[in-house]
């Protein structure tokens, strides 16, 4: 079954990979000019065993912005830095299907692909200098009543997750409806609050992206890299639920 979604390879970095072998053959060549002058390439080895420790500090760098700090807006509001990637959106099934609002073990089936999206910390997670990101006040969490360890934390839930239950309620809620389950009144608001916060997230993030007008599939979208999102929010879990309270489709 084809998947609804594909890594785009970065085009610059295959061009700088051509630039850096035309550069090495050219350097071939000057070489075998010089040769005997020890210490001129003495020199170009220390330039370039500099160069590798800086770039390595630099990843490092890097790799530690995206993954322990919050970043503050001049306004005040955090969220978490993340590098860009490009993606590939794809026709396909692989997540939904319309057999699944008439069926109820193909709609399992698809909530737990959905699954794939979410972690096993639901993206909730423990931030304890929240006065210092102007954050509001955590809501204080136990999981003790649903079989967790007895102990409090002071936790916030990254909008992603949000997003994605909201995604996999629509479904759920839209097969209630079709198959005459569920409780209208329940459901109804429970669907108006999550087209409200699928609404927000649209407007918020905005995707730029030309579409063709006619396929709309197959074209490639700048992304915000969702699974380095999901490895912060993992080092800074507040627990492991599916642990807790096992695989529930229903926790989403």
């Amino acid at each position: 079954m084809k998947h609804a979604y594909e890594l785009v390879a970065d085009e610059t970095a295959q061009a700088s990979f051509q630039g850096e072998k035309t550069s090495t053959a050219t350097g071939q060549r000057i070489g075998s000019t010089i040769k005997g002058h020890v210490m001129s390439w003495r020199f170009v080895f220390d330039v370039c065993l500099i160069g590798v420790a800086l770039l390595s500090l630099l990843v490092a760098y890097n790799s530690k912005t995206y993954h322990d700090a919050l970043v503050l807006t001049p306004g005040g509001s955090p969220y978490v830095k993340i590098p860009t990637i490009r993606m590939k959106f794809t026709a396909s099934d692989y997540f939904f299907e319309p057999s699944m609002f008439y069926n109820e073990t193909i709609l399992i089936d698809k909530m737990e692909r959905l699954v794939e999206l979410s972690s096993d910390d639901r993206g909730i997670v423990v931030i304890d200098d929240w006065k210092e990101h102007s954050l509001p006040p955590p809501r204080p969490v136990n999981p003790k009543t649903v079989g967790g360890p007895d102990e409090t934390k002071s936790t916030y839930t990254i909008a992603y997750w949000h997003h994605v239950h909201c995604i996999a309620s629509v479904a759920k809620l839209y097969h209630n409806a079709r198959s005459g389950t569920g409780k209208p009144e329940d459901d109804d608001e429970h669907m108006v609050h999550c087209l409200e916060v699928l609404r927000n997230a649209v407007m918020c993030l905005a995707d730029t992206t030309p579409e063709d007008g006619v396929n709309w599939w197959e074209n490639t979208h700048q992304c915000r890299d969702y699974q380095q999102l999901r490895s912060w929010a993992a080092d800074h879990s507040a627990w492991n639920w599916t642990e807790i309270m096992g695989p529930r489709v229903d926790l989403l």
